[in-house]
């Protein structure tokens, strides 16, 4: 139980999100409750003075049933579902942190009643909400929550039907409380990791449409910057030899003026899905403006001229087709060269671009390679 709560509180402070944290307190109260209903918080923590049970048991009682509202309200994002189930829940919570400084100056007779009304309040509602939300609105958290807690339930009753000799005692009777327990603390953790999970596979995608062109589906020029900038700090230590192309679409504007922009668009479209199929994965790819793209490529000059030369032949030899007319296009490319970090990412993109002008200069559809000259 306790490396359940420490991996729990460990996770919390890397990934800062209070679902976790009101786990670790409401998990961390309940292990002390039971510490202290079996009589080892008496034996071991305060055995000369046996009267503070009479206070710290109620609390501990009422703090966990408290806590375990404030954890299914975080846990079922209660926020985002229903003002009453909101509200109701928030009353419980009040009434809790109330029965919480009340314990303290009335009798222990009193104050066992007030826990133990917190308790079964707590206890009730979050079956009832996980329930509806497991029922209603298919939650997967619900589900297993409503499961480790019937579960854990069934420990109890077994534990109360011992105490009272309605059923005999056996090492299972004995027992059955703290092994409902550590079920329901397994299968909570294991609803935490479905949701990290969940949220890890949210903020992948998210983070893969930041960096998407929306019309090409290829990677945008956010995407592209972010890692040239790490290429560069890491050719800094490391010497290897890489090539960035700028590439543009040759007459694009006379395209979108004769054919319309519905027509520049399936260009720029099927000009992109021609050039990834000749890439390998590890190639960077992306648009950074209206018909221009770069290609980050790790490779020498004589690989680079192979590939530049295979893109050149495939673009020429691309058709495509717009309502009944037939649009052949070509494609100029500028590349410079580089193998350190010395330079910075706008210094090789204005090299790649002057070269691409060199390019156009010379009469299009063709390579041109950086010069000191140029």
């Amino acid at each position: 139980v306790l490396i359940i709560i420490v991996y729990n509180l460990m996770l919390f402070f890397n990934i800062s999100s209070r679902l976790y944290l009101y786990y670790v307190f409401f998990h961390t109260a309940f292990l002390l409750l039971l510490f202290s209903l079996n009589g080892f918080a008496l034996k071991f923590i305060y055995p000369q003075n046996p009267e503070i049970s009479t206070v710290f048991i109620p609390m501990l009682i009422a703090l966990t049933a408290t806590l375990q509202v404030l954890f299914v309200y975080e846990l079922l994002e209660i926020k985002k579902h229903g003002r009453k189930t909101k509200k109701i829940m928030q009353i419980v919570m009040a009434y809790g942190i109330f029965a919480l400084l009340a314990i303290i100056f009335i009798p222990y007779r009193e104050s066992i009643l007030m826990a133990n009304s917190v308790s079964f309040m707590g206890l009730s509602l979050t079956l009832f909400v996980a329930i509806y939300f497991w029922a209603k609105k298919n939650s997967v958290s619900a589900k297993y929550y409503t499961i480790a807690w019937l579960l854990l339930t069934f420990g109890i009753v077994v534990e109360h039907l011992k105490n009272n000799a309605f059923i005999p005692t056996n090492i299972f009777t004995t027992n059955a409380m703290q092994v409902g327990v550590l079920v329901e603390l397994i299968m909570l953790s294991m609803v935490l990791a479905y949701r990290f999970n969940t949220i890890e596979a949210k903020n992948i995608e998210l983070r893969g449409l930041v960096a998407t062109d929306t019309l090409t589906k290829i990677k945008n020029r956010r995407y592209f910057l972010e890692r040239m900038d790490e290429l560069l700090a890491l050719l800094k230590r490391k010497y290897e030899p890489h090539a960035l192309v700028m590439l543009d679409i040759d007459h694009f504007k006379m395209i979108n003026d004769t054919y319309g922009h519905v027509a520049g668009d399936k260009v720029l479209v099927e000009f992109s899905d021609k050039i990834s199929s000749t890439l390998r994965e590890e190639d960077i790819f992306a648009r950074v403006g209206g018909e221009e793209f770069v290609l980050l490529v790790r490779s020498n000059i004589e690989g680079i001229t192979k590939l530049t030369k295979r893109i050149k032949d495939s673009i020429e030899a691309l058709i495509v087709s717009i309502d009944k007319h037939n649009i052949n296009i070509t494609v100029s490319m500028g590349v410079t060269i580089f193998e350190d970090g010395d330079k910075n990412c706008d210094t090789l993109l204005n090299e790649a671009d002057t070269a691409l002008y060199q390019a156009k200069l010379k009469g299009r559809n063709r390579v041109e390679f950086f010069s000191k000259e140029d």
